[in-house]
């Protein structure tokens, strides 16, 4: 017998470790596996602080704040969300760098010292925060310094390059982003990173439709040129033109002593009517990479961008069901890639009809946690100016899909669900108390969103299989943006609870007075026949927004009153259980 082996060792450990997998598999099974789990990001950036240093200066401040949490089944698929600290975060850190002197300080000092008085006597604060810096003088770049709570060991500098093809003629390179992490002592400044830039690129251009190659040895040469970076991340933008142009991302991360991370963006731009030789109909596609490709193994970019527009100039809305367009449409495009994309994500522009909405189908294969054979299917929606019931108008954007293998319910039409995120927008019916900050409004958004336009619990607000994005600027100026991403199971309670109307009513118009347009927004506690109308105050009926059978539940009727006179006006509800009424004022 060999040393070191011992038979009835190993058939204990083999044992040990049965016995511990079922006993944490039972766990799992029985409490510990979350129903549903959320990351939430809360953003805000005031545009103008001055610092108080021996030369004056103006930067901008960024302050993010993270927050993740999770509900088991045993706690009725809830999710109570946190308070949104972003605000209070940000006031302090202003407060901060308008009364601290800073000297002579070097800007790097200025953020450690910054990330400490935020940190206080914590141990830990899911918080980043950045300082913008314009150019100092003549010749310089305007650059960012970025550090996460608590790791204030250590910090990104980022800038990008805007004007790459007047400084490199002829390389395709048209935008480079670039990111690198330093100790937070150790400050590179960006002019010097981009002249070695510009000297490498000068030396090697980059191919437009295929600037990999070119885009790995670049931030080799620059981790080699400047030791003190650790982790290094850049996007290389390229355009490929001719009658139609094609826009490429190539996207690398390198930690230190870990292989390239790697993905590729194509993006095709719709033109109306297909004119100048563009497709009417735009497209955006997303590869992740496999590790350790080959050159040799990656895809031919140029002519996958062939087989696209070929394939989506087929798509005929009037008789083509999109969900199964978009599906195929991905399998084309992996039969392309093959093993080189452990991930793909396709894009495809719809239809609506609107200005202020766009909608794109997507497809979707390779999800983490799901397997490679995963295939999740939907679309997303994007509000450049969705305007609320609080006053100020948001962009927002939100992504539905479900995987087609296993999706229990239908989801709705795009458009469908486009309108009901406009009128839930309006919404007066919303309990003021709650919605006290543009957070809780994303959430009660990506509810309406996830419960496809019908959402009625005041009490939870709760987000599933989405993602989502909300920004905008709030009443003293600042910029804000917040993203939720979530996942989930079945959402078999969620529209069970004091969120379903206990009663018939009719609701306040909003806004009141009007003009010409207002909502009008009813509750009934089951499905049944109604009429909502208009009358003058002579008693002639002059509209009648809404009629037949509606469900239960809250409904918001958008009422145009362009070709009445100003006045008042009554909207009467009237339903087998009485009538109900209110007064409206058109002022024109």
């Amino acid at each position: 017998m060999k040393k070191g082996y011992h038979p009835r060792r190993l058939l204990q450990a083999i044992f040990l470790v049965t016995l511990l997998s079922c006993f944490l598999s039972g766990i799992v099974q029985a409490q510990w596996w979350p129903e549903y789990w959320v990351d939430e990001l809360k953003q805000r950036m005031v545009a103008d602080v001055q610092l108080d240093r021996d030369i004056p200066i103006h930067v901008g401040l960024e302050v993010q704040v993270y927050d993740n949490y999770y509900s088991y089944p045993e706690d009725d698929y809830f999710l109570e969300y946190p308070e949104d600290t972003s605000p209070e975060m940000t006031v302090k850190a202003v407060d901060y760098l308008a009364i601290t002197s800073f000297g002579d300080m070097p800007v790097q000092g200025v953020l450690r010292n910054l990330a400490d008085h935020l940190m206080g006597t914590r141990s830990y604060l899911p918080v980043l925060v950045a300082l913008s810096f314009p150019p100092q003088n003549r010749g310089s770049l305007p650059f960012s310094l970025t550090m996460h709570l608590p790791e204030r060991n250590l910090m990104w500098t980022s800038f990008t390059l805007n004007a790459l093809h007047d400084d490199l003629p002829g390389s395709g390179v048209t935008r480079l982003d670039l990111a690198y992490k330093t100790g937070s002592t150790h400050f590179i400044d960006p002019a010097d990173v981009r002249t070695a830039v510009l000297a490498y690129l000068t030396q090697y251009p980059a191919e437009p439709e295929s600037p990999r190659v070119t885009h790995r040895q670049l931030l080799n040469h620059l981790k080699a040129s400047f030791s003190a970076i650790v982790d290094i991340r850049s996007e290389m933008h390229t355009t490929r033109s001719g009658p139609v142009p094609v826009h490429f991302v190539s996207e690398l991360s390198r930690p230190d002593g870990k292989p390239f991370s790697e993905s590729a963006t194509m993006r095709v731009d719709a033109a109306p009517e297909g004119t100048n030789g563009s497709p009417a109909r735009g497209y955006r596609l997303v590869l992740y990479y496999a590790l350790g490709l080959s050159v040799d193994d990656y895809p031919d970019l140029v002519d996958l961008n062939d087989q696209i527009l070929t394939r989506i100039g087929e798509f005929e809305p009037s008789v083509s069901v999109w969900k199964d367009f978009i599906n195929q449409s991905l399998e084309q495009i992996e039969t392309v890639t093959g093993s080189a994309a452990r991930y793909i994500s396709f894009y495809m522009d719809g239809n609506y009809g609107r200005d202020d909405v766009d909608i794109s189908y997507l497809s979707r294969k390779g999800i983490p946690m799901y397997g490679d054979d995963a295939l999740y299917t939907g679309y997303e929606l994007a509000f450049g100016s969705l305007e609320t019931f609080f006053g100020y108008s948001v962009s927002f954007r939100l992504e539905m899909a479900d995987f087609i293998l296993y999706s229990e319910t239908e989801m709705p039409e795009p458009e469908v669900l486009a309108d009901s995120l406009i009128s839930q927008a309006l919404n007066p019916a919303l309990p003021l108390d709650r919605f006290k900050n543009e957070a809780m409004l994303h959430r009660y958004l990506n509810a309406v969103g996830y419960n496809y336009g019908t959402f009625n619990y005041w009490e939870y607000l709760y987000n599933g299989s989405t993602s989502s994005e909300i920004s905008g600027i709030d009443d003293i100026g600042n910029t804000f943006r917040h993203i939720l991403d979530g996942v989930a199971g079945t959402s078999g309670k969620f529209t069970e609870g004091p969120g379903v109307p206990a009663v018939i009513r009719l609701l306040q118009n909003y806004p009141n007075p009007f003009n010409p347009v207002t909502y009008i927004s009813f509750e009934i506690d089951q499905a049944m026949d109604v009429s909502l109308e208009v009358f003058d105050l002579t008693g002639r009926m002059v509209a009648q927004p809404a009629a037949g059978m509606h469900d239960q539940g809250v409904h918001i009727v958008r009422f145009d009153a362009r070709n009445l006179a100003s006045g008042v006006y009554i909207a009467r509800l009237r339903t087998v259980d009485g009538v109900y009424s209110t007064k409206m004022v058109l002022v024109k």
